[in-house]
């Protein structure tokens, strides 16, 4: 206080030398100020930039579970994309060949030995990434049969490359040879027209394996054979009508009579 109240009668005395001058008097006194505010500048102490950290740390936990829970929709977002595409294919092979859906698997080692094979043979679906494999349309080399998700926790689970994210349901051509074996039903091919609730039916779903016939007993598991549901307990899956959606599990489990088994 003293140092301002003598700084402040420096500034009239000079004041008065150049005859009472109000605008000089101003500008020295607002000078004054400006450098009287640069002495009582001082950098961040320990403490306060600890306070800053903490602040920062806390507002980080509380966005980043927003974050990943917006990426895991976004992945889930494009599976169903995924999905809706697959569909299309469905129409063009049924189209080619007087209706008939390909079978999931027909044997042997060649580049079409399973459906996504046959849809490529029709035109509907085509390589746009590497590297190249045996079979000419898989999870490794064509971007629509991949479901980021899913490939990355079928990765975990077998420690394997994953070629198949999506698959067939084998219980379709079941309908009509229901003491067939799975082996042999994967093998045939089916008329989608000839089910009476398509819009009801799951004809392809997120399965690592050659098809699925059933669901297991935890949203968690993984088996070549069963739907999986990796979309944090959900699930997306083409139906016979064309239109695809979300399951989450305990749904479907309760539900699947009539949806993936025993369909009519």
């Amino acid at each position: 206080m003293k140092r301002h109240e003598q700084q402040t009668g420096q500034f009239e005395k000079i004041s008065i030398f150049f005859g009472g001058n109000n605008c000089l008097k101003l500008n020295l006194y607002e000078s004054g100020k400006r450098g009287l505010m640069r002495e009582k500048h001082h950098n961040f102490t320990l403490i306060e930039l600890l306070i800053v950290i903490a602040i920062i740390t806390i507002l980080a936990a509380m966005l980043l579970p927003a974050l990943n829970s917006s990426r895991l929709k976004a992945a889930s977002v494009k599976c169903l994309g995924n999905i809706k595409q697959l569909g299309f294919n469905f129409s063009i092979y049924e189209d080619a060949s007087n209706g008939w859906a390909p079978a999931a698997y027909v044997g042997g080692s060649g580049a079409y030995r399973g459906w996504s094979g046959m849809l490529a043979l029709a035109g509907g679906l085509a390589r746009d990434k590497g590297p190249v494999d045996s079979e000419i349309a898989v999870a490794t080399n064509c971007s629509v049969l991949r479901c980021d998700s899913f490939n990355a926790q079928v990765v975990a689970y077998t420690g394997k490359v994953s070629y198949r994210n999506y698959a067939p349901n084998h219980n379709l051509p079941g309908k009509f040879d229901p003491s067939a074996t799975q082996v042999t039903l994967r093998n045939q091919f089916y008329k989608p027209a000839r089910f009476s609730q398509p819009s009801k039916i799951i004809r392809l779903g997120e399965c690592y394996g050659w098809s699925f016939g059933n669901v297991l007993a935890s949203p968690t598991g993984l088996h070549q054979d069963y739907l999986a549901f990796p979309h944090r307990g959900s699930t997306n899956a083409l139906h016979l009508d064309g239109h695809a959606r979300g399951y989450l599990y305990p749904f479907l489990k309760a539900n699947m009579n009539g949806i993936v088994t025993n369909v009519k």
